[in-house]
Protein backbone atom coordinates (compact mmCIF):
# COMPACT_ATOMS: atom_id res chain seq x y z
CA UNK A 1 0.00 0.00 0.00
CA UNK A 2 2.77 2.61 0.89
CA UNK A 3 4.33 1.84 -2.60
CA UNK A 4 1.29 2.48 -4.25
CA UNK A 5 0.64 5.67 -1.98
CA UNK A 6 3.71 7.02 -3.12
CA UNK A 7 4.18 5.78 -6.94
CA UNK A 8 0.89 7.04 -7.98
CA UNK A 9 1.46 10.79 -7.57
CA UNK A 10 4.54 10.12 -9.40
CA UNK A 11 2.53 10.26 -12.20
CA UNK A 12 0.39 13.43 -12.02
CA UNK A 13 3.41 15.65 -10.77
CA UNK A 14 4.05 18.44 -13.03
CA UNK A 15 7.47 17.23 -14.64
CA UNK A 16 5.53 13.82 -15.28
CA UNK A 17 2.70 16.44 -17.25
CA UNK A 18 5.60 18.46 -18.65
CA UNK A 19 7.17 14.73 -20.35
CA UNK A 20 3.52 13.82 -21.87
CA UNK A 21 3.33 17.36 -23.48
CA UNK A 22 6.80 16.21 -24.78
CA UNK A 23 6.10 13.12 -26.04
CA UNK A 24 3.05 13.87 -27.81
CA UNK A 25 4.45 17.06 -29.72
CA UNK A 26 7.48 14.54 -31.18
CA UNK A 27 5.19 11.42 -31.41
CA UNK A 28 2.55 13.97 -33.82
CA UNK A 29 4.95 16.06 -35.03
CA UNK A 30 3.67 18.93 -33.42
CA UNK A 31 4.71 22.20 -32.23
CA UNK A 32 1.98 23.33 -29.90
CA UNK A 33 2.65 20.47 -27.08
CA UNK A 34 6.45 20.81 -27.12
CA UNK A 35 5.85 25.04 -26.63
CA UNK A 36 3.08 24.16 -23.90
CA UNK A 37 5.59 21.40 -22.17
CA UNK A 38 8.49 23.95 -22.34
CA UNK A 39 6.24 26.93 -20.98
CA UNK A 40 4.84 24.72 -17.89
CA UNK A 41 8.41 23.63 -17.19
CA UNK A 42 9.52 27.78 -17.50
CA UNK A 43 6.74 28.78 -14.86
CA UNK A 44 6.86 25.97 -12.74
CA UNK A 45 10.77 26.58 -12.54
CA UNK A 46 10.28 30.17 -11.91
CA UNK A 47 11.06 30.99 -8.29
CA UNK A 48 8.20 33.81 -8.19
CA UNK A 49 5.53 31.39 -8.88
CA UNK A 50 6.75 28.32 -6.87
CA UNK A 51 6.66 30.64 -4.26
CA UNK A 52 3.19 31.47 -4.70
CA UNK A 53 1.92 27.61 -4.76
CA UNK A 54 4.02 26.77 -1.77
CA UNK A 55 2.17 29.84 0.48
CA UNK A 56 -1.09 28.40 -0.74
CA UNK A 57 0.05 25.30 1.56
CA UNK A 58 1.52 27.42 4.18
CA UNK A 59 -1.55 29.14 4.79
CA UNK A 60 -0.52 32.63 6.16
CA UNK A 61 1.12 30.66 8.95
CA UNK A 62 4.68 32.53 10.27
CA UNK A 63 7.40 31.24 12.54
CA UNK A 64 5.90 31.83 16.19
CA UNK A 65 8.46 32.52 19.01
CA UNK A 66 8.09 29.42 21.73
CA UNK A 67 7.26 32.10 24.71
CA UNK A 68 4.10 32.43 22.90
CA UNK A 69 2.65 29.20 23.13
CA UNK A 70 0.03 27.77 25.13
CA UNK A 71 1.19 24.86 27.52
CA UNK A 72 0.44 21.42 26.03
CA UNK A 73 1.43 17.96 27.74
CA UNK A 74 2.88 16.46 24.40
CA UNK A 75 4.70 17.88 22.46
CA UNK A 76 5.36 16.03 19.10
CA UNK A 77 8.02 16.33 16.35
CA UNK A 78 6.99 14.59 13.10
CA UNK A 79 9.63 12.77 10.97
CA UNK A 80 11.05 13.40 7.63
CA UNK A 81 14.33 14.76 8.68
CA UNK A 82 17.39 12.38 8.02
CA UNK A 83 18.79 10.09 5.48
CA UNK A 84 21.77 7.58 5.36
CA UNK A 85 24.98 8.12 2.90
CA UNK A 86 28.17 5.92 2.32
CA UNK A 87 30.21 6.14 4.67
CA UNK A 88 33.64 4.77 4.57
CA UNK A 89 33.35 1.55 6.40
CA UNK A 90 29.02 1.82 6.36
CA UNK A 91 26.14 3.79 6.15
CA UNK A 92 26.38 7.55 7.67
CA UNK A 93 23.30 9.31 8.50
CA UNK A 94 22.62 12.74 7.54
CA UNK A 95 19.96 15.77 8.18
CA UNK A 96 17.66 16.63 5.31
CA UNK A 97 16.58 19.64 7.44
CA UNK A 98 16.57 19.74 11.13
CA UNK A 99 14.28 22.41 11.64
CA UNK A 100 11.80 20.16 13.10
CA UNK A 101 14.01 18.79 15.80
CA UNK A 102 15.62 22.30 17.00
CA UNK A 103 12.25 24.31 16.64
CA UNK A 104 10.76 21.45 18.69
CA UNK A 105 13.10 20.88 21.07
CA UNK A 106 13.27 24.87 21.85
CA UNK A 107 9.64 24.64 22.19
CA UNK A 108 9.70 21.52 24.65
CA UNK A 109 12.29 23.66 26.83
CA UNK A 110 10.55 27.19 26.53
CA UNK A 111 7.08 24.88 28.02
CA UNK A 112 8.72 23.03 30.85
CA UNK A 113 10.25 26.34 32.04
CA UNK A 114 6.99 27.41 32.59
CA UNK A 115 5.48 23.78 33.58
CA UNK A 116 7.55 22.41 36.61
CA UNK A 117 5.54 20.00 38.20
CA UNK A 118 3.47 18.85 35.18
CA UNK A 119 6.81 18.70 32.63
CA UNK A 120 5.52 18.46 29.14
CA UNK A 121 6.94 14.89 26.99
CA UNK A 122 8.40 14.70 23.24
CA UNK A 123 6.83 12.50 21.55
CA UNK A 124 8.96 11.80 18.24
CA UNK A 125 7.64 9.17 15.72
CA UNK A 126 9.61 6.29 14.52
CA UNK A 127 9.58 6.93 10.52
CA UNK A 128 10.54 4.72 8.24
CA UNK A 129 11.27 3.91 4.61
CA UNK A 130 10.90 0.55 3.14
CA UNK A 131 13.67 1.10 0.47
CA UNK A 132 15.98 3.47 2.76
CA UNK A 133 16.92 0.06 4.52
CA UNK A 134 20.76 1.27 5.65
CA UNK A 135 18.46 4.92 7.21
CA UNK A 136 17.86 3.87 11.32
CA UNK A 137 14.67 3.87 12.71
CA UNK A 138 14.15 7.63 12.87
CA UNK A 139 12.46 8.13 16.15
CA UNK A 140 15.29 6.45 17.89
CA UNK A 141 18.25 8.35 16.46
CA UNK A 142 16.37 11.90 17.22
CA UNK A 143 15.80 10.48 20.77
CA UNK A 144 19.43 10.75 21.05
CA UNK A 145 19.84 14.10 19.34
CA UNK A 146 17.56 15.56 21.86
CA UNK A 147 19.30 13.85 24.52
CA UNK A 148 22.53 15.56 23.76
CA UNK A 149 20.67 18.88 23.57
CA UNK A 150 19.77 18.54 26.99
CA UNK A 151 16.04 16.92 27.32
CA UNK A 152 15.99 14.36 30.00
CA UNK A 153 15.38 10.73 28.09
CA UNK A 154 12.60 9.77 30.72
CA UNK A 155 10.49 12.75 29.20
CA UNK A 156 11.14 11.49 25.42
CA UNK A 157 8.70 9.32 24.16
CA UNK A 158 9.29 7.38 20.75
CA UNK A 159 6.18 5.34 18.56
CA UNK A 160 6.04 2.24 16.45
CA UNK A 161 7.32 2.63 13.40
CA UNK A 162 5.39 3.98 10.73
CA UNK A 163 5.55 5.35 7.01
CA UNK A 164 3.18 7.78 6.61
CA UNK A 165 1.46 10.61 8.74
CA UNK A 166 -1.86 8.65 8.90
CA UNK A 167 0.23 6.05 10.94
CA UNK A 168 2.00 8.64 12.80
CA UNK A 169 -1.32 10.13 14.00
CA UNK A 170 -2.58 6.95 14.94
CA UNK A 171 1.11 5.61 16.66
CA UNK A 172 1.23 8.73 18.32
CA UNK A 173 -2.34 8.12 20.17
CA UNK A 174 -1.63 4.83 20.57
CA UNK A 175 1.40 5.43 22.64
CA UNK A 176 0.00 8.14 24.61
CA UNK A 177 -3.48 6.04 25.91
CA UNK A 178 -0.92 3.35 26.59
CA UNK A 179 1.22 5.33 28.57
CA UNK A 180 -1.79 6.78 30.09
CA UNK A 181 -3.13 3.96 31.31
CA UNK A 182 0.20 2.19 32.79
CA UNK A 183 0.00 5.56 35.22
CA UNK A 184 -3.51 4.92 36.09
CA UNK A 185 -4.57 8.37 34.28
CA UNK A 186 -8.11 8.90 33.45
CA UNK A 187 -8.26 9.46 29.37
CA UNK A 188 -9.62 13.28 28.96
CA UNK A 189 -8.68 15.65 25.99
CA UNK A 190 -6.24 14.68 23.95
CA UNK A 191 -4.31 18.03 23.06
CA UNK A 192 -0.66 18.00 21.75
CA UNK A 193 1.17 20.68 20.01
CA UNK A 194 2.37 19.16 16.56
CA UNK A 195 5.79 20.09 15.29
CA UNK A 196 6.91 19.71 11.22
CA UNK A 197 7.30 22.03 8.54
CA UNK A 198 4.66 24.91 7.04
CA UNK A 199 3.57 23.06 4.15
CA UNK A 200 2.91 19.84 5.62
CA UNK A 201 1.26 21.63 8.72
CA UNK A 202 -2.32 21.62 7.08
CA UNK A 203 -2.25 17.90 6.22
CA UNK A 204 -0.86 16.64 9.44
CA UNK A 205 -3.16 18.74 11.04
CA UNK A 206 -5.99 17.52 9.91
CA UNK A 207 -4.88 13.69 9.80
CA UNK A 208 -4.50 14.34 13.88
CA UNK A 209 -7.35 16.37 14.74
CA UNK A 210 -9.42 12.71 12.53
CA UNK A 211 -7.63 10.35 15.26
CA UNK A 212 -9.49 12.26 17.99
CA UNK A 213 -6.54 15.12 19.35
CA UNK A 214 -7.07 18.67 19.65
CA UNK A 215 -3.91 19.85 17.90
CA UNK A 216 -1.88 23.28 18.49
CA UNK A 217 0.32 23.66 15.24
CA UNK A 218 3.41 25.09 15.65
CA UNK A 219 4.58 25.11 12.00
CA UNK A 220 8.75 25.53 11.03
CA UNK A 221 10.95 24.92 7.95
CA UNK A 222 8.68 27.37 5.96
CA UNK A 223 10.02 27.40 1.97
CA UNK A 224 9.10 31.01 1.46
CA UNK A 225 12.02 33.24 2.06
CA UNK A 226 12.37 37.19 3.01
CA UNK A 227 14.17 38.44 0.05
CA UNK A 228 14.10 41.38 -2.87
CA UNK A 229 12.32 40.62 -5.39
CA UNK A 230 14.58 40.59 -8.78
CA UNK A 231 14.93 39.41 -11.99
CA UNK A 232 16.26 35.71 -10.95
CA UNK A 233 12.78 35.56 -9.64
CA UNK A 234 11.38 34.68 -12.97
CA UNK A 235 14.71 33.06 -14.24
CA UNK A 236 14.47 28.67 -13.85
CA UNK A 237 15.66 27.54 -11.11
CA UNK A 238 16.08 23.91 -9.79
CA UNK A 239 15.10 24.34 -6.39
CA UNK A 240 11.55 26.19 -7.59
CA UNK A 241 10.71 23.03 -9.49
CA UNK A 242 11.16 20.86 -6.41
CA UNK A 243 9.14 22.93 -4.31
CA UNK A 244 6.55 22.72 -7.42
CA UNK A 245 6.86 19.59 -6.93
CA UNK A 246 6.28 19.43 -3.56
CA UNK A 247 3.25 21.14 -3.49
CA UNK A 248 1.59 19.10 -6.15
CA UNK A 249 2.65 16.38 -3.60
CA UNK A 250 0.84 17.61 -0.77
CA UNK A 251 -2.12 18.63 -3.14
CA UNK A 252 -2.64 15.34 -3.67
CA UNK A 253 -2.02 13.79 -0.26
CA UNK A 254 -4.95 15.88 0.55
CA UNK A 255 -7.34 14.91 -1.71
CA UNK A 256 -6.22 11.06 -0.94
CA UNK A 257 -7.14 11.88 2.59
CA UNK A 258 -10.13 13.63 1.86
CA UNK A 259 -11.48 10.68 -0.58
CA UNK A 260 -10.79 8.20 2.11
CA UNK A 261 -13.12 10.29 5.25
CA UNK A 262 -15.84 10.90 2.52
CA UNK A 263 -15.54 7.20 2.21
CA UNK A 264 -15.65 6.24 5.66
CA UNK A 265 -18.81 8.66 5.99
CA UNK A 266 -20.96 7.33 3.14
CA UNK A 267 -20.46 3.32 3.74
CA UNK A 268 -19.47 3.78 8.04
CA UNK A 269 -15.64 1.89 7.21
Amino acid sequence: MLYLHKILPLLFLPISVVGYFLIWGLIQKKRAPVLTALILLWVLSAPKFADFLVRTLEEGAVRVSPQEMAGSEYVVILSGMIHSVQGQKAAETEWSDPDRLFAGVELFQALNSTQVQHPAHLIFTGGAVPWWPETPLEGQYLKQKAVSLGVPPELIWVTAEVSTTEEESRAVKALILEQQKAKKKPEGLLRVTLVTSAFHMPRARALFENAGFVVDAYPVDFKVRLQNATLMDWLPDAEALAHSQLVFMEWMGQAFYAVGRLKSRLFGH
